[in-house]
Order: structure tokens, then C-alpha cells, then sequence
């Protein structure tokens, strides 16, 4: 069966549209990268030149479970906001070298 010529203009404009939706979904399907999320949402303050903010080497002898409590329900759940429960797993994941245990709830939205 072929494809009538009046149709295939719009195959052809669609096909970009489908390789971006797909690439899109298979991005958003990636693992949470504790790494570069740290680095972006964390390293300002809790990098090598901390100031009254715990060092980056203090973060990494908690207990990750202590890392996910303090960015879902603690201190720090302010600056979480907007980090899915994954991402806030993979920077407890990333600084303690462990898994945390807990289930996470999203960040509550500052108010």
C-alpha cells in the first residue's frame, strides 16, 4: 500500500517531531545522577569553601537516610523544593555511597 502524495509532505515534517518526543522520553527514563545534581543544586554552599554550611566531606559520613530526611522534611527542604524524590535518592546515593532506605515525598514548595 502506498502513502498518497498529498500525505507523505507531512510525513516528512512529523518525523522530527517523533525522534524529539522519543529521545525525550528516553531521557526522562535516565536515572537521577546524584553527581552533577549535588554540583548544581548543592556545591554553592556545601562545596570545598563552605562557610557556615556543613563541608561536603562532613555530608558524606551521614547515613543516607539522614541525607533524604534532611532534604524532604529538614533543613534543607527549602532548597530541595522541586527535586523529585528520585534526585533527592541519587545526592543521598552519591554522598554516603549507599542507598537510603526511606521512601521519599517530594520537597514541599517554599511558601
Amino acid at each position: 500500500m502506498s502513502v498518497p502524495p498529498f500525505i507523505a509532505p507531512a510525513l516528512g515534517l512529523a518525523a522530527p517531531w517523533v525522534l524529539a518526543t522519543l529521545w525525550a522520553t528516553s531521557a526522562s527514563a535516565a536515572p537521577s545522577d546524584g553527581a552533577s545534581l549535588f554540583a548544581g543544586q548543592c556545591a554553592a554552599c556545601h562545596g570545598a569553601e563552605a562557610g557556615d554550611a556543613p563541608a561536603k566531606s562532613t555530608l558524606t559520613q551521614k547515613a543516607p537516610d539522614e541525607v533524604v530526611r534532611a532534604l524532604t522534611t529538614g533543613s534543607m527542604q527549602y532548597m530541595a523544593a522541586g527535586l523529585s524524590p528520585e534526585d533527592i535518592r541519587a545526592i543521598a546515593a552519591y554522598l554516603t555511597g549507599k542507598t537510603p532506605s526511606t521512601a521519599t515525598a517530594p520537597a514541599a514548595a517554599p511558601k
